[in-house]
């Protein structure tokens, strides 16, 4: 009677190895996706980095190019403004003849 309780002991405690070596196992399998989804995310996140120095000195272009701008519509304002100011001195020695 002891042989058999015996037996069904040490076959539950075989058992019970190989499904917890089972469970470390597929733990192992999760951690090494979990691993993979991590250096996939911090090769995205270099990615956006890289891209995030590139949108900042475009944008650093950009606010040169408008500084450009407002330099360029002041001097036009400017020189339309010497332009009328000479026409009206025209129209006047013009007119004074």
């Amino acid at each position: 009677m002891e042989n058999p309780i015996l037996i069904i002991g040490v076959i539950s405690c075989g058992i019970g190895v190989l499904t917890y070596i089972g469970g470390i196992a597929n733990k192992a399998k999760n951690d090494g996706r979990l691993e993979q989804k991590i250096d996939d995310l911090k090769a995205q996140i270099e990615k956006l980095d890289k891209h995030s120095d590139r949108i900042t000195v475009l944008e650093q272009s950009v606010k040169t190019a408008w500084l450009r701008i407002d330099e360029i519509t002041a001097n036009i304002k400017t020189t339309t403004e010497l332009l009328n100011e000479i026409e009206l001195r025209c129209a006047k020695s013009h007119a004074g003849r």
